[in-house]
């Protein structure tokens, strides 16, 4: 009888497969951090005014309808 010694962990399957979202996540956080941290905030331009819920953007009052 041959008795056969079991592979180690290392070199099954589902430990790996097992760890590949988590290693992902922390992938995809660090490139996360990295975008927001050397991106500037350039969202909204400078000439733009929020009014309750509304954004007028590159308007003065005379362009506005009476």
């Amino acid at each position: 009888m041959g008795t056969t010694t079991p592979r180690p962990w290392y070199r099954q399957l589902w430990p790996w497969l097992l760890m590949l979202p988590p290693a992902a996540s922390v992938v995809g956080g660090a490139v996360t951090y990295y975008l927001a941290v050397t991106r500037p905030e350039t969202l909204v331009s400078q000439d733009c005014v929020q009014e309750g819920v509304t954004m007028r953007c590159g308007e003065t009052d005379s362009d506005r309808a009476p």
